[in-house]
């Protein structure tokens, strides 16, 4: 990630896969799945990546070999995966605290992910439908970006009360999200993925590290950055953090994020070996035209209902980031014992259900209700695509894997409350979770919290730890 080149420093320009250092600077730009997969992983091991979303391995090793330089040594690896401190550990260490997995075998039926792909190859059929899922869901996205954009001027016009169009929104962002959710994942920037932005809560610019590459390849581990996406609102007193986080994330949305993304893109470009990498630009797109939107709604009187579906789409989207993941119970839940990726993909993710049509659910939910496959099969195009092989999948864990499938989890009996009470009522974890304050009124109302409260509000604005 630009601005944080310190780690590099009198390291090679590499990248490790299986134990081997690889220098792939003159690949980068010419990577099939794009650049970005490549210039944020530098000086990482990608064996996890390498191995979960490439489906033809024979094929990756032989071009990996032109670019083999040796066995990987220790100053081959960033400790720290060259991201902001706050989201990962104190004393966090990349070759200890990463997961280890089995991927190599001569036999790789033994493994659950190889074993899905090829059933899903040897299916014509099923391959051809695959294609029909994802033009459909293309279809869906187009027709929520409409639906949205003539929300915005039945609210301004009073075609529809203020409520309904509120009420419109939620669904529409929250799906169009989901949209750039997978987006995300697919080949090569696109300016879908920009829609991850809309329900105030993503941040396409760096979610394509942070998402797709740290969270799906170490999945509820120590390098699972999605684990700290409530750390810094857990830094706040228990009752300031309902209305500290929301200022917190309008300021992200309105000025944070913009001056973050200038940073990024242009007063830190990120360099390999002295060569500049295209930033990912398609961020804008979605970025000003939600501020063009805000503008809009202050100009026709509309602030009131636009500040209010601001704060609960903020909120719904925010529990659903972390509701397909038992994040609540990290150390209860996670096991560390299995070493086959696709089953600890499926005993680490939850699918979620709302409405009990999951086609409807993939957009309610931000693309999270059928989650498992998601995780299984990270590069599939879309969630009705996930949703289609979702049978196969099931199949072949219980039957040749002995993996057991839970039934999706109700979010609004099982998820919701469980969320809420884990971060916003129980405990005192206030200062990154280490200071715990004696009295109520210590606090809430000493100077330190009141400090920590007040900063953290205004940093939203600024782009500071903007995530």
């Amino acid at each position: 990630m630009a601005g944080f080149e310190e780690p590099y420093k009198g390291k090679r320009n590499t990248w490790v896969v299986d134990g081997d250092a690889y220098e792939l600077d003159e690949f980068v730009n010419r990577h099939p799945g794009g650049a970005g997969f490549l210039f944020n992983t530098k000086n990482r091991d990608i064996s996890i990546l390498v191995h979960s979303y490439h489906t033809n391995q024979p094929k990756v090793f032989r071009v990996l070999e032109k670019y083999r330089v040796g066995p990987a040594t220790p100053d081959d690896i960033v400790s720290d995966l060259a991201v902001p401190p706050f989201l990962v550990t104190p004393g966090f260490d990349a070759e200890q605290d990463i997961p280890k997995f089995d991927f190599l075998s001569e036999n790789s039926s033994k493994y659950l992910q190889p074993t899905v792909i090829r059933a899903i190859d040897e299916d014509r059929e099923m391959k051809k439908n695959l294609k029909k899922m994802d033009t459909l869901f293309d279809f869906v996205t187009y027709t929520l970006m409409f639906s949205h954009f003539l929300t915005l001027w039945a609210l301004c016009f009073e075609w529809l009360p203020s409520w309904l169009c509120c009420a419109i929104w939620l669904f529409t962002r929250t799906g169009l999200a989901g949209s750039g959710h997978y987006y995300l994942h697919q080949r090569k920037w696109n300016w879908g993925e920009s829609l991850f932005d809309l329900n105030f809560v993503g941040a396409s610019l760096i979610a394509h590290d942070g998402h797709v590459l740290l969270h799906h390849a170490y999945t509820q581990s120590e390098g699972d950055v999605k684990r700290t996406f409530f750390g810094g609102m857990m830094c706040l007193p228990r009752l300031w953090r309902v209305p500290c986080h929301t200022v917190h994330r309008f300021g992200n949305f309105f000025s944070g994020m913009m001056i973050r993304g200038a940073i990024l893109c242009f007063l830190e470009p990120y360099f390999i070996s002295g060569k500049p990498v295209q930033p990912r630009t398609y961020f804008w797109i979605v970025r000003i035209y939600m501020t063009i939107e805000c503008i809009i709604c202050i100009y026709f009187g509309k602030i009131v209902p636009f500040a209010i579906h601001f704060a609960f789409c903020m909120w719904w989207n925010t529990f659903l980031v972390v509701a397909s993941h038992d994040f609540e119970n990290l150390h209860g839940n996670y096991d560390a014992t299995i070493k086959d990726w696709g089953v600890f993909q499926i005993k680490h993710a939850m699918d979620l259900s709302m409405t009990g049509f999951p086609y409807v659910d993939n957009f309610l939910s931000a693309g999270l209700s059928c989650h498992r496959v998601h995780h299984v099969l990270p590069f599939q195009k879309t969630g009705f695509s996930n949703i289609y092989c979702l049978p196969i999948v099931r199949k072949i864990a219980e039957e040749q894997f002995g993996v057991k499938w839970e039934k999706p989890r109700n979010y609004w009996t099982q998820r919701l409350p469980q969320i809420i009470n884990h971060n916003l009522v129980s405990g005192k974890r206030v200062l990154g979770g280490v200071k715990k304050y004696e009295t109520f009124w210590q606090e809430h109302f000493g100077y330190e919290s009141l400090y920590t409260s007040l900063r953290y509000m205004i940093v939203g604005w600024l782009g500071e730890g903007a995530i």
